[in-house]
């Protein structure tokens, strides 16, 4: 997981939402719709509640305070962590930002249920859904990393689906924020953060080289200047953290690779960044 971040929140400043009945059928067809569905194989697992006591998850309080949603099935067990509090201390900001978390949470579930709806018998696929929270004084983010493993004689794996790094960044103030909003309009931050991490990830390819005695191979196409390729990102003070997921910017055996970019030093991003991102 990234460095230098922490789970528990730290109680920053300045809306709440209540569940809708769904069933109108007789009784007598509930029972009977529910037997055939699980006979079909089309309940793998259990849905989560919408809207219970605010929440989108039926989740309960883990050890470590944080929100923790688990269900399982015969061939599909899932485990995902959420934030049970934002650093934000307005109780309806908070309520707004923490839903904002559940719903991509949510929607991770939902894709990975989807696309692993029909594992053969004896096999069994599992989803944890794990993050870290990086604070600045500007923004507060929820790193995400998807993690799929199996078990069983067959391999229904996606590689590209595990070991996947994912960021939910806010301002103080509640508001989601991409990478963009980091930057000066039209200032080409794409191209100067994609050749400044393409350096850095060949330094750190190479020092692995020499450690593990083999070779990497850079991947320019996991490191081209689109917004999808840093899509896990965090700041640290004025740092900018930058997280390639398994495979995405070199031979998977590489492992995550992290990118550290100081955004007030280095001269080709101080220029560039909203002044506001480096006031304290």
């Amino acid at each position: 997981m990234p460095p230098e971040q922490a789970n528990t929140p730290a109680p920053i400043q300045p809306e709440t939402m209540k569940p809708v009945p769904f069933w109108k059928l007789k009784k007598v067809w509930i029972p009977a719709v529910i037997l055939m569905l699980v006979v079909v194989g089309l309940l793998p697992l259990r849905q989560p509640t919408p809207q219970v006591n605010g929440h989108l998850l039926a989740g309960s309080k883990s050890v470590s305070g944080d929100f923790q949603y688990h269900a399982e099935s015969p061939s599909l067990t899932v485990v995902a962590l959420y934030p049970a509090a934002t650093p934000i201390k307005d109780p309806t900001i908070d309520a707004r930002v923490r839903m904002e978390v559940e719903q991509f949470v949510l929607d991770k579930i939902n894709s990975f249920k989807s696309k692993y709806a029909n594992v053969p018998e004896g096999n069994h696929v599992t989803l944890e859904l794990l993050y870290t929270q990086s604070l600045s004084s500007k923004t507060f983010s929820y790193v995400y990393e998807t993690r799929i493993s199996e078990k069983g004689g067959g391999s229904y794996l996606s590689q590209e689906d595990s070991d996947v790094f994912e960021s939910i960044v806010f301002d103080n103030n509640g508001n989601r924020m991409s990478l963009g909003d980091l930057f000066t309009l039209g200032s080409g931050y794409l191209g100067i953060i994609s050749r400044e991490a393409t350096g850095l990830v060949q330094q750190q390819l190479d020092q692995l080289a020499r450690e593990r005695g083999t070779t990497f191979t850079i991947k320019v196409a996991g490191l081209a200047p689109t917004e999808e390729n840093f899509k896990a990102f965090s700041l640290n003070g004025t740092r900018l953290l930058i997280i390639f997921s398994v495979g995405q910017a070199a031979d998977k055996e590489a492992g995550p690779l992290y990118v550290d970019l100081p955004l007030e030093s280095l001269s080709a991003l101080s220029g560039i960044v909203r002044p506001s991102i480096l006031q304290f």
